[in-house]
């Protein structure tokens, strides 16, 4: 069976049309494994799969389709979700430095910076993501995930945000 990425609706169509004995496996939980089912798609725009890997294949794109109306959502509705993460860690480690007054000038200008960034967010932004190719979504989340293997054991849903938010950024 062929499987054209340029398709969307053919994710999802095979998804729900999987085979019962198909249907009993294991879906992809992590980023590692989600990494694993994407990879039989990397760099093709036509794939002949069937059984487990048409089942992963089917499961990479709807998994990329999903997190790609997401996170135009998200852009749309609220701040950057990865500024936003990175922005609570910095503020909460250099906290946890200031409350035990070890805080250096710099680190103290860095937590005041990052403070103000987090009041300043634009909650009106628009995501990248959608005016890229499926095929390009699911390269991008291939290379982040390539390129970061000690997020593996993370949930794929932690390794989406990660990945769309590093290579489709929400824009102005």
């Amino acid at each position: 069976m062929r499987v054209k990425l340029l398709s969307r609706v053919a994710a999802i169509i095979l998804m729900l049309n999987a085979t019962p004995a198909i249907a009993n496996v294991d879906n992809p939980r992590t980023t590692g494994e989600l990494y694993a089912a994407c990879l039989p798609l990397e760099g093709k725009q036509n794939a002949t799969l069937s059984g487990q890997d048409l089942f992963n294949a089917g499961f990479c794109l709807a998994s990329i389709h999903a997190k790609t109306m997401e996170h135009e959502r998200l852009c749309k509705l609220e701040p950057d979700a990865f500024q936003v993460a990175q922005t609570l860690q910095a503020i909460k480690v250099l906290e946890a430095v200031e409350a035990d007054g070890t805080i250096t000038e710099f680190e103290q200008y860095t937590l005041d910076k990052a403070r103000k960034k987090q009041k300043l967010a634009n909650p009106f932004l628009n995501s990248s993501a959608s005016s890229h190719s499926t095929e390009a979504q699911v390269q991008a989340f291939i290379n982040y995930a390539r390129n970061n293997p000690q997020l593996w054991e993370e949930s794929l849903l932690s390794g989406l945000n990660m990945a769309f938010s590093t290579s489709f950024p929400c824009n102005k």
